[in-house]
């Protein structure tokens, strides 16, 4: 009965807390489904929204460690500093970009490393040109990714 009787409140609801904002897309889409049905009740959303932002949160910091996300954000290290200093080129070894992976992974006091050869795969599953060993377009595409 209840479905019936707020089918279209709930369809057409779009007061959502500014709070949502800060979520990632995907907890967005489970927090509008989730707050949506209450019709604003406060303290119900409130307290949904607290437990989203908490598991979103762990989250993020689980994603951190992901291969993709440290091989991307090694290789603009990487593209960033051979700018800085001057003698970039538009290609850089996959064992430059590894050895930055693993930097910043024991900056960060982790176990984990990656061989030049996963990093390797990682870049090629992220659509990255490579020749041989080395990154073509390196600053290019580390823009894109």
């Amino acid at each position: 009965m209840f479905r019936l009787q707020n089918h279209a409140a709930i369809k057409n609801f779009s007061e959502f807390p500014s709070r949502l904002n800060d979520l990632s897309p995907r907890m967005q889409q489970i927090a509008r489904a989730l707050v949506s049905s209450l019709l604003g009740a406060e303290p119900f959303t409130s307290e949904i929204l607290e437990v989203l932002e908490d598991h979103d949160a762990e989250a993020r910091v689980g994603r951190s460690f992901e291969p993709e996300l440290l091989v991307a954000e090694a290789l603009m290290a990487v593209c960033h500093e051979g700018n800085k200093v001057g003698n970039f080129e538009s290609g850089l070894l996959v064992g430059d970009a590894a050895n930055e992976v693993n930097e910043k992974l024991r900056d960060r006091r982790e176990d984990l490393q990656l061989s030049a050869k996963n990093v390797g795969i990682v870049l090629r599953s992220l659509g990255c040109p490579l020749r041989g060993s080395a990154v073509r377009d390196a600053v290019s595409y580390s823009h894109q990714v």
